[in-house]
C-alpha cells in the first residue's frame, strides 16, 4: 500500500480538536489503512482487526463509538452497498495521490455526488454505529462549505507519531493528566525528543508517566529541543559516568603520619 500523506496544521484544525486523543488515532490509522479512493469496510471488527491489531483492550463499542464522531462531524462518509457497510474519506483527493485504477471496495450512489448522499442505519451485531442524515439541499450545501474548508486543514505527524508510541507501548487510554503535558512537550521539545524520553523510560523498564515526565522536564530544564542535542548531552552524562568511576577504583597512596613526614624532611630515621 502506498504511503499517505499527511500534512502539518492539525495543532490548529477546529475540526480535529473535537476528536479525543483515541478518535484522533483512530482517524490517523483509518488513512493509512484506506484504499487509493480513499474508501473502507466499516464493520467495526475488520476496522479494530486493522488499524488496532495489537491492541486487545479496545473494544468493538471504542471503535464503533470512534467512528460514529469521525461520522458526526464530517471527516468520514458511511454508505451501504448490497446491505454492507463501507465509509469514505470526503477530502481524500485533496491530500492523496491515487494510483490504482479501480478501487478495492464499491463506490457510493452513484445517483448522488459522491460527497452528497444520504446514508441509511445499518443493521450489526456490534453496538449502533450513528449516520450523518442529509435531508435537505440547505443542509448538503453547509456541508460542502464545512468540506472546502477541511482541504486547507491537515494532521500534524510529530503529535500522532507521539501519541501512536504511547498509546502503543504505555497506555492504551491516556488520562487527562498526561495529554495535555504530552502535546505542550511536543510543541515545546520536538516530537523526536518526547520519544526518545519514552523510549529511554521503557529502556529503564519504567511505564509510567511520571517517570516519562521527569526525564522531559529536565530536557526542558536543559533546553535540548534536539534529538541530536539530548543524544549529545546523555553521552556525555556517560562520559562523565565512566571518568568518576575510573577514579573511584584507582588506589589511593597510603599516608603517612606526620613522624614519618618529619624524619623525611630533617633525614632523621
Amino acid at each position: 500500500m502506498p504511503n499517505r500523506i499527511i500534512k502539518e496544521s492539525v495543532c490548529t484544525s477546529e475540526t480535529l480538536d473535537q476528536l479525543s486523543w483515541f478518535e484522533e488515532v483512530f482517524f490517523y490509522r483509518l488513512i493509512v489503512n484506506c484504499d487509493d479512493f480513499g474508501r473502507f469496510d466499516a464493520r467495526p471488527a475488520v476496522l479494530k482487526a486493522r488499524l488496532f491489531p495489537l491492541k486487545e483492550r479496545i473494544t468493538l463499542k471504542d471503535v464503533s463509538n470512534a467512528l460514529s464522531k469521525l461520522a458526526d462531524i464530517g471527516i468520514v462518509r458511511l454508505y451501504e452497498c448490497d446491505s454492507k457497510p463501507y465509509l469514505y474519506l470526503p477530502t481524500w483527493k485533496v491530500h492523496q495521490t491515487p494510483r490504482a485504477a479501480k478501487s478495492k471496495f464499491p463506490a457510493p450512489d452513484e445517483q448522488l455526488n459522491s460527497n452528497d448522499f444520504n446514508c441509511n442505519q445499518m443493521n450489526s451485531d456490534a453496538p449502533d454505529i450513528r449516520y450523518s442524515l442529509y435531508d435537505n439541499r440547505d443542509t448538503i450545501n453547509d456541508n460542502r462549505e464545512r468540506d472546502s474548508a477541511r482541504t486547507r486543514e491537515a494532521a500534524d505527524p510529530g503529535l500522532a507519531k507521539v501519541m501512536t508510541l504511547y498509546m502503543d507501548r504505555v497506555q492504551a487510554m491516556p488520562s487527562p493528566s498526561c495529554i495535555e503535558p504530552l502535546k505542550g512537550y511536543t510543541a515545546e521539545l520536538s516530537a523526536d525528543v518526547v520519544c526518545h524520553a519514552i523510549e529511554r523510560a521503557l529502556d529503564d523498564n519504567k511505564r509510567s508517566w511520571s517517570y516519562i515526565q521527569g526525564i522531559l522536564r529536565r530536557y526542558s530544564a536543559e533546553g535540548l529541543t534536539s534529538l541530536e542535542a539530548v543524544q549529545a548531552s546523555e553521552a556525555e552524562f556517560e562520559r562523565a559516568k565512566e571518568r568518576g568511576a575510573q577514579a573511584v577504583s584507582k588506589p589511593t597512596a597510603q599516608r603517612k603520619s606526620f613522624s614519618e613526614l618529619i624524619a623525611e624532611r630533617t633525614g632523621a630515621k
